[in-house]
């Protein structure tokens, strides 16, 4: 079933103590939206979503901007899982309102549709590659839920929450 890129995440921040702090423990949730764009990395015709997302986390808001690809949805029979896209990529920068970035990158990854009610669900997690101002050399991990929905336009609002680690040097 080919089925238009729905989505991904993008992600919040992953911030909930101070930059000082060597370990910076990460709760946030985030919404925004995506849409298609003409990059497909694997030449399987489906294409990246770009997105922009609100970030709300323990420094305040934020602004996450991102570019996700998904494989095209095959039936994968799991209750609440009827059909599944796996994630093929996903990066995303956190902006933060003291010009501070983190950069983000997904390892794996999964959107899945419930037929019987038509919901679409997924989860992602990857690794901290980065940042700029006091999140410079950050490492670390994340994992992500969201939620899309899918507008007549092709437009994606989504929704969700992320929680990880910020390691810095």
């Amino acid at each position: 079933m080919k089925t238009p890129l729905l989505v991904l995440i993008s992600m919040g921040l992953l911030v909930s103590g101070t930059a000082q702090a060597r370990d910076v423990k990460a709760d946030a949730s985030f919404s925004g939206t995506e849409h298609p764009t003409m990059i497909d990395s694997n030449w399987d015709l489906i294409y990246a979503s770009a997105g922009v997302f609100e970030v709300q986390g323990a420094h305040g808001r934020a602004v996450t901007h991102s570019l996700t690809e998904f494989t095209e949805f095959t039936w994968y029979g799991a209750p609440g899982c009827d059909v599944r896209a796996l994630l093929v990529s996903q990066d995303f920068v956190e902006i933060l309102k003291d010009g501070s970035m983190v950069f983000f990158s997904a390892d794996e990854g999964y959107a899945c549709v419930d037929l019987a009610t038509g919901e679409v669900n997924g989860v992602a997690s990857g690794i901290v590659t980065g940042g700029t101002g006091k999140f410079e050399g950050a490492t670390g991990y994340w994992d992500m839920t969201f939620k899309p929905h899918t507008l007549a336009s092709g437009l994606n609002a989504i929704t969700g929450s992320i929680t990880g680690t910020i390691e810095l040097p």
